[in-house]
C-alpha cells in the first residue's frame, strides 16, 4: 500500500512538474523578440513571413473602405496591399497610442508588431495578406487629410491592387500660410475598359421607362436589369437611356445631406452634377450594349443583409448612412467566364423614393482588369497660391478652409466650394480666398490606360497669422 501511495504521488509530482515546463516552455516562446524587418523587405516576399511575429516600420493608411500597410518610403520592388486589423488584446500603452491616431481616416507613420497571415481574400475581397497587429511603438506622424497620403513621402505610387479611393497628397509652402492639397480619386468602378467616362454629347432621351414600377427586393433590380437588356439587345436606345436617366436620385443635393454628414455629402456631389454624371450614364448604356451581345445571367445581392467581410466598403457605407437605405449590389457573369469573381460589376443600387436608383461615384474593377489597367495620377501642373485676405488679416483671422472640387478630363477644376464639417473654417473672406486660388489651378488629368478621367478632390488651405 505505501509503495502505491508513493507512485501515485511520484505520478502527481510528474504532472505538475510537466505543465509547470510547458507553460514555461509556451511563455519563453511567446517572449521571443519579433523579427524586425523593413516594409521593403516585407513586400518583395511577403509569403516567406507568414505566421511569423514581425516588427515594421510603415504607414498606416485608413478611412471607412481602407485599412491598409503603405511603405515608408520608396520600394524597388511592387507594393502588396495589406489589409490591417488590430488586436482586440492590445497592451495598455498600445491602446493609448490607438487612441492618439486620427478619428474616422487618416494616415500614421509608426513601429508595428504583429502576425502576418495568408489567405483570404481580407477586407473588401482586394488583400491576399492581412497583419493582425498586437503592439504599436514609435507613434512618430499622423495626418488626416487623406488616407494615402505619405507623410515623408509626396510623389503617387503606381499600384496594381483593386481600386477603391486613391488619393495623392502634396504639401506646399508660402509666406504667412501652407496649403496642404489633398487629390481624392474616386475611380471605384469600371465595368469594362470601354466604361471609363468616354467622351461626347449625353444623349436626351424621353421617359418611356420608368424604375418605379419595380419591387424594392434582390429579384425586383434583377428584373430592371433584365428589361435594360433587352431595350439594348433590341436597339432600342431611347427606351435604354431613358431606364438610365430615371435612375438618377431625386432632389439629389437635399437627399445627400439628409443621408451623410455633411462633409461626406458635399464630396459626393459628383452624383448630382450634369457634369460628372452625364459620362457615367453613357458608361451604363455602354455596358448594357456590351451585355447584350453575350450569353448570361445578371446576379443581385442586398448589401444591408449580405455585405462583404470584413471592414471594407460596404460595411463603412452601411455605417455612414444616417437614416435607413435599402443598397443592392448587381453584376453580370458570362455564360464563358466560370469565375464568380470574374464576373463584370453593374454597380450599386439604391431604393429611394419608389425606385431604384444608381450609385454612380463608386465603381469597381474585377480582379483581372486591375492587374492589367496601365494608371497614371495627376500632376499638379499650376498652383496657385491664395491671397490673405485683407480683411482676415486685418481682423487676425486665421483657420483651414477645406475645399471640394472636381479635376475635368482637360485637367480644368470645376465646382471648388468649401466643405462645412468641425475644425474647418467658415469665414466668408477665407473661404473666397480658398475658392478663388483653386479654381485656377491646372492638372494633367488622370488616364487609365491612357485615357483621361475625371477625378473628385479636395484641398485643405490653411491661413494662418503673419507671425
Amino acid at each position: 500500500m505505501n509503495c502505491f501511495l508513493f507512485l501515485v504521488r511520484v505520478l502527481v509530482v510528474l504532472i505538475v512538474l510537466n505543465g509547470s515546463i510547458a507553460k514555461s516552455l509556451a511563455q519563453t516562446s511567446g517572449n521571443n523578440p519579433a523579427q524586425i524587418i523593413t516594409y521593403c523587405q516585407l513586400v518583395k516576399a511577403p509569403s516567406s513571413f507568414v505566421g511569423k511575429r514581425i516588427r515594421v516600420r510603415a504607414v498606416y493608411s485608413y478611412m471607412f473602405e481602407v485599412s491598409r500597410l503603405k511603405s515608408p518610403a520608396c520600394c524597388p520592388d511592387r507594393d502588396v496591399p495589406i489589409w490591417v486589423e488590430f488586436n482586440e488584446e492590445l497592451e495598455g500603452s498600445s491602446k493609448k497610442m490607438l487612441h492618439k491616431f486620427p478619428k474616422g481616416m487618416g494616415i500614421v507613420l509608426a513601429t508595428f508588431e504583429g502576425t502576418l497571415q495568408e489567405g483570404g481574400p481580407y477586407g473588401d475581397g482586394g488583400y491576399r495578406f492581412k497583419f493582425a497587429v498586437g503592439k504599436i511603438e514609435n507613434l512618430e506622424n499622423k495626418a488626416n487629410p487623406s488616407p494615402d497620403h505619405h507623410p515623408s513621402v509626396t510623389r503617387p505610387e503606381s499600384t496594381n491592387t483593386r481600386l477603391r479611393l486613391l488619393f495623392l497628397a502634396a504639401l506646399g509652402k508660402s509666406e504667412g500660410m501652407r496649403t496642404i492639397q489633398t487629390v481624392g480619386l474616386l475611380v471605384v468602378l469600371s465595368a469594362l475598359p470601354t466604361a471609363i467616362r468616354s467622351q461626347g454629347q449625353s444623349v436626351s432621351a424621353p421617359a418611356t421607362a420608368s424604375t418605379g414600377t419595380y419591387a424594392n427586393t434582390t429579384e425586383g433590380l434583377k428584373q430592371l436589369l433584365l428589361d435594360m437588356r433587352t431595350a439594348a439587345k433590341e436597339g432600342n436606345d431611347h427606351k435604354l437611356a431613358a431606364f438610365v436617366k430615371d435612375m438618377e436620385i431625386p432632389n439629389c443635393d437635399a437627399w445627400l445631406h439628409r443621408t451623410y454628414d455633411s462633409d461626406k455629402a458635399d464630396s459626393w456631389m459628383g452624383l448630382c452634377e450634369a457634369k460628372s454624371r452625364d459620362p457615367r450614364e453613357r458608361d451604363m448604356r455602354d455596358l448594357f450594349g456590351h451585355i447584350a451581345k453575350q450569353d448570361g445571367k445578371i446576379t443581385t445581392r442586398k448589401v444591408n443583409d449580405n455585405p462583404q467581410p470584413g471592414k471594407g466598403l460596404e460595411w463603412g457605407w452601411l455605417q455612414a448612412i444616417k437614416q435607413p437605405l435599402d443598397i443592392y449590389w448587381a453584376s453580370w457573369l458570362p455564360t464563358s467566364e466560370p469565375k464568380e469573381s470574374e464576373a463584370d460589376p453593374i454597380g450599386y443600387f439604391m431604393f429611394i423614393d419608389g425606385g431604384f436608383r444608381w450609385e454612380s461615384g463608386i465603381q469597381s474593377f474585377k480582379a483581372s482588369q486591375t492587374k492589367r489597367a496601365k494608371i497614371v495620377l495627376p500632376q499638379l501642373a499650376q498652383k496657385i497660391d491664395p491671397v490673405y485676405p485683407m480683411e482676415a488679416a486685418a481682423n487676425h483671422v486665421s483657420g483651414t478652409v477645406r475645399v471640394y472640387f472636381v479635376i475635368g478630363t482637360d485637367g480644368v477644376v470645376h465646382n471648388p466650394h468649401a466643405i462645412k464639417d468641425a475644425g474647418f473654417s467658415e469665414d466668408p473672406y477665407l473661404v473666397k480666398a480658398a475658392e478663388d486660388a483653386v479654381r485656377q489651378w491646372r492638372y494633367l488629368p488622370l488616364t487609365i490606360d491612357g485615357k483621361p478621367t475625371e477625378m473628385d478632390s479636395q484641398a485643405d488651405v490653411v491661413f494662418a497669422g503673419k507671425n
